[in-house]
């Protein structure tokens, strides 16, 4: 992230520029998409209880016990598993692939008569 690594083993990791995730899960809570920045959200085993329970009671009301980091570029190894992207499952290639993510410098305007 923005050239620093971040290790570990994870359960999952979304890069988010939203508060959301799938069907409405707030995982990156305190997320602005105003700022330019990405949300890079990250489970670790240890925490996997904890996010399920956070999931089966009031997700919209409190944060999950997940690691965020912000950052403007993400680059992550993919090597053999399933990648979504948005609402698209994209199946696992061969071989080791790095994965570059940013942002658009400009925003979507919205022009209202």
């Amino acid at each position: 992230m923005d050239g620093e690594p971040l290790d570990g083993e994870f359960l999952f990791v979304e890069v988010l520029n939203l508060r959301f995730s799938g069907p409405r899960l707030p995982i990156a809570y305190f997320a602005e998409p105003g700022d330019q920045m990405l949300d890079i959200v990250l489970l670790c085993e240890d925490q996997r209880q904890a996010m399920l329970d956070w999931v089966r009671s009031t997700p919209e009301e409190t944060p999950p016990p997940v690691l965020v980091h912000i950052g403007r570029n993400v680059k992550m190894a993919w090597d053999g598993a399933p990648l979504r992207l948005d609402d698209r499952v994209c199946p696992p290639k061969d071989g080791p692939h790095v994965i570059d993510i940013t942002l658009e410098q400009d925003s979507l305007r919205v022009l209202c008569p």
